[in-house]
Formats: C-alpha cells, structure tokens, sequence
C-alpha cells in the first residue's frame, strides 16, 4: 500500500508541475543564493568550509548552502555553465521536484501511521480491513491535498524555496522517524532494547532541517501535538527524549537570531501589538488556504499597514476565537486541537509574534505555510475518516483535481521575472516593492523605457526605497542620459541613500562623461563598502589597466579571482 501511495504522489507530482523544470532563475533572491553566488563556483570543499563557519547574507543555513553547492557542481558536470558563467535552472528544479514529492510521501505516512494507531485503539463494530483501506485512502487524498494546494506552488517553483523543502523533508522526516522510535520504545516489553538507530537517525534528521532553515526548530512541539493532541499519549513519555532537541533548537535560535541585523528592520511593531499582528497572518492564512483564488510573492501586509489601519485588532478575533474553538474541542474531538497546535507552532517562528527582517515588505508569505500545510491536511484526514458515503470520497476527489489544476496554471506564473512580477503588480498594483521588481524585470529585458515610471512610482511610494533610487540612475544611465544619470545619483547621496551597486553605476556614468578620477573614486568607494562585490572591482580594474594603472589594476584582478576563482575576464587580464 506504501508503494501505491508512492507511485500515486510522485504521478500527481509530475503531472501539476513538471514544467518548472523550464523556468528560469528570478531576481527574487535567486540571484544572491545561486546564480550570482561566486562560492558556489568554488572547489566543493572550499565552499562548503565557508557555508560551515559563517553566515551568508545574514543567514546561517549551511544544510540548504550545502545542497546547492552540490546542485551546482552537478548542473556543471552535466550542462556546463551558460554563456553568463551561471548554472542551467533545470537541475535546481528538478531537486525542488523531487524533495516536494518525498515531502508528501512523508505526510502521507505519518498521517497513515496514526490513523492505524487510532483505530487499534478503538472498539468498534466495523470491518477491519475496509476500515483500514479507508484510512489508506483519506492518507493518501490528504498528502495529495499537501501536495497541489496552490498555497504550495511560490515554494516548488522558486529555486530559493529549496530552503523551505529541504527543511521540511527532514523535519517530516525527523517526525515519522521518531513516531516509529516511539512505537518500538513504548509498546514493547519493557526489558526490550531501545531502538537506539530510529533516535540517533531522527536526531540527525531534526538537527539538520534547523540548519537547512531555523523555523523548524518547532517540530519537537510537533511532535508531541501528534503524540499527545492526537494519539491521547501522556507527555512524560516524550519529553525526556524530546528534550537534546528543544536543547538545540533554543541554542540555534539564539545563535541565528543575533546574525539577523535587526536594527536595520523599518517596520517593527510593538511588544504588545505583536500578538494582533500574529493573529491578523493567522486569519490571513485561512483565507489562503480555504479560498484559493489569488496568489503573489508578496502581500505587503506589514505591521504598520495592518495597525494603522485597525485591520490587525478585527482579523485577531478570527484567530483568538479559532483557538478557543479548538481548544474547547479537545475534550469530544481531542483530534481538533490537536491538527490545530501542528499548523499554529509550525507557523509560530513567522508568524509575526517575533520580528523578522521580511516584515518590512511582509509579514505573510506563502511559502511559510509549506510545513504548517501538514496541521490542515492532517485534520481533513482525521475529520473525514469515518465516513462511510462515498459521494463524500468523490466530493474530496473533486476538491484535489480542481486544487491540482489551479496549481498547474499558477506554475506558469514563476516561469520568469516578467511573467512574475507582471502579475505581481496586477494583483498589488500599490506595493513599492513590486513595482520596482517589474522595473527591474522590464530593463533587464531591453525595455528600458517601460521601466523608468515603475521606479519612478516605486520612489514615491516609498522615498526610502533605495533599490529603486538605484534602478532609476541605471536605467536613465542605458537610455543615455548621462548629464540626468550624474544628478539623479547625486540627489540619492546627497538624501542619504547609498549602496555599492549605486556607487558603482554612477562611476560607470561619470566615464560616460569623461570624468574619469571621480569614476576611479566611486568604484573605490564601492568595494570599501562592499569587499566582496565583483562588478565593481572588476570595472576598477579593467578601467585603471586602460588607464595605464596596471599595477592596482592587477591588484584588483587577483582579488577578483579569490572572490571568483573561473572568472573569464580577470583571468584574460592577468594573462596578458
């Protein structure tokens, strides 16, 4: 029956999103964590060294760096690298593919797990085998649930979601792992051994999901939502072998919580305003989940919006009152509040109730429902699982072919940065960060001119958004407005907005003018701000070995080649 539902997921799979093995790699952080990542170009093991011993733009996830490395080294030995020196995307996908179809196998298992627990537990008048092919089913239907949700597809069709994949395929399997430990230690004899191997693996695997993407540090809390919510087993039982986890998961909480630079965060609530703002996602997320009409990578709903508006202190209640609901359940339905605490503490890290540096463009984002999706499916199976009509069996049947079709039109939606951000600034045509992403995406695919009143509305939406102060200056740099480039660059400095790309494309502006020593000057000032950004250093160099300057410039081209050891162009230099 394991095969069955094996075969039946990975079909399913295949079928609702093989195409993004055709879609490209996006601007939506794609480019810092992969294409544009220069240590992922390094030996393996030199890379691996850094990802091991230091955080990479602020995060420590050296599980996920890891994977990727690997991913890369692979994309090269199969496919070499493309004509812009990064990796063909199919290979990132088709992992992504591959750990969403194992993620669901694992669901469907642990859910299969309990309901056979459940029912050796009960005492009822049916037959045992039909009984049991109806758990089966209703396993299976709510991994496939897991599977197609269109909540599901930002996280399977964007290569950076590896993160959240690669995090919740250990986790999951972390939980299944420690379920059969608990099995075997528990409902043994007591001079049994202790199935020490299930522990240690199931260690192993909890251990590295936290470092593959912190969140889940909740899964020991999980666990016991299952083992106690569920299963109706006392707690005492779990906690002392549950406790090397919770152990863990507060250290490396503490630990990455200090790499996240915070004081650079805009838009952070108060402690008392937090639980509203946690509540408002909460009761966001329902609506996600329960109408599944429109999606987009981002939402805006930050905590000023939602507070300074009123809306956080109606959409609480939502939440507030789901929770009393549930907890009042437990007693009749101990099930409810049970699938409750599995999707409320898988989501609890982003929830809202602690700050994270997204919150500036949002507090919701699809892909933190990924492993919380377990806390719902798991409740369809429980809620459905005595039914015995089998217009309710083609009814939930019904649901997960129309789920599974709004996801494979959804998919067309990441095949790259302008169908992206396209419907991005459809369906928030007012969020500042959409609309200089669709600029963004505009100039990068020729259409300058398109992409200029974008950033323009992008600045005043939000006169702080640098990224589009920056845009700007370059786009009017590419239509060759030099003389309006210089001042528009000037202007951002001079308002205090200043990052090492802007530094950069001014420099490239005042060559443009034949203002040479100010250009040497910018690109300067850019690699002190930013030691490890190659664009600049590169240009530095070319320009200074043009200019007669070959000494610093042969400096410049040997400190390129240690930030990129295959880059062409320092190499043809130092060459000649």
């Amino acid at each position: 029956m394991n095969k069955k539902a094996l075969a039946v997921l990975t079909l399913l799979c295949l079928a609702v999103y093989f195409r993004i093995l055709d879609h490209e790699f996006l601007i939506w952080d794609d480019d810092a964590n992969i294409y544009k990542n220069y240590l992922l170009l390094k030996p393996l093991g030199t890379a691996l060294s850094f990802f091991w011993t230091n955080a990479y733009y602020s995060l420590y996830i050296p599980v996920t760096y890891t994977a990727w490395a690997i991913i890369g080294k692979a994309a090269i030995y199969f496919g070499g690298i493309d004509s812009h020196f990064t990796f063909a995307p199919k290979y990132f996908h088709a992992v992504s593919l591959a750990l969403h179809t194992i993620t669901s196998y694992l669901v469907f298992f642990a859910i299969w797990h309990v309901l056979r627990r459940i029912r050796s537990t009960e005492k009822l008048p049916t037959d045992e085998a039909n009984s049991l092919r109806r758990d089966w089913f209703w396993a299976v239907l709510a991994a496939a649930v897991f599977m197609v949700h269109p909540v599901q597809v930002e996280t399977v069709a964007w290569a950076t979601g590896t993160k959240d994949l690669l995090s919740s395929a250990l986790a999951m399997a972390s939980l299944v792992l420690y379920l059969l430990f608990a099995e075997k230690r528990f409902r043994q004899p007591s001079n049994s051994k202790t199935p020490w191997a299930l522990y240690a693996i199931a260690s192993i695997c909890f251990f590295l999901s936290v470092l593959a993407k912190p969140s889940t540090v909740t899964v020991p809390l999980i666990v016991l939502a299952v083992r106690r919510g569920i299963m109706r087993i006392p707690i005492k039982k779990d906690l002392a072998w549950l406790l090397p986890w919770f152990a863990f998961g507060g250290w490396i909480t503490i630990f990455t919580s200090g790499l996240q630079p915070l004081a650079l965060q805009k838009d952070v609530a108060a402690a008392w305003a937090r639980p509203f703002v946690m509540g408002d996602a909460f009761a966001f997320y329902y609506y996600q989940i329960f109408i599944p009409l429109s999606y987009t990578p981002v939402y805006g709903r930050t905590p000023s919006s939602v507070l300074s508006t009123g809306l956080a202190f109606g959409t609480a209640l939502v939440f507030f009152g789901s929770a009393y609901a549930a907890w009042k359940a437990r007693l009749k339905r101990p099930w409810c509040w049970g699938a409750f605490c599995i999707f409320t503490v898988a989501l609890l890290p982003v929830s809202g109730i602690v700050t994270f540096v997204f919150q500036d463009i949002s507090t919701v984002a699809d892909r933190y429902l990924y492993l919380p999706m377990f806390g719902v499916v798991f409740a369809l199976a429980l809620a459905l699982r005595r039914t015995n009509r089998p217009v309710i069996k083609y009814i939930a049947l019904l649901v997960v072919v129309l789920l599974a079709g709004r996801s494979f039109f959804q998919t067309a939606i990441w095949k790259n940065n302008l169908t992206l951000f396209a419907h991005a600034d459809h369906a928030r045509p007012q969020n500042f960060f959409i609309k200089n992403n669709y600029g963004h995406s505009l100039m990068e695919a020729g259409r300058v001119a398109e992409a200029i009143p974008y950033f323009q509305k992008a600045i005043e939406a939000n006169p702080k958004h640098e990224r589009a102060w920056t845009n700007l200056g370059i786009a009017l740099r590419r239509l060759k407005r030099f003389e309006d480039a210089a001042r528009h660059f000037e202007t951002m400095f001079q308002n205090g907005f200043d990052l090492p790309h802007a530094r950069n494309s001014f420099a490239l502006t005042l060559l443009d003018l034949n203002r040479k020593s100010e250009a040497f000057e910018q690109f300067r000032q850019a690699i002190r701000q930013d030691p490890t950004f190659l664009d600049a250093r590169l240009n530095l160099a070319q320009f200074l070995f043009l200019d007669g300057q070959k000494e610093e410039a042969t400096l410049h081209f040997e400190m390129a080649l240690k930030i990129d050891p295959t880059n062409p162009v320092a190499r043809r230099y130092l060459n000649r």
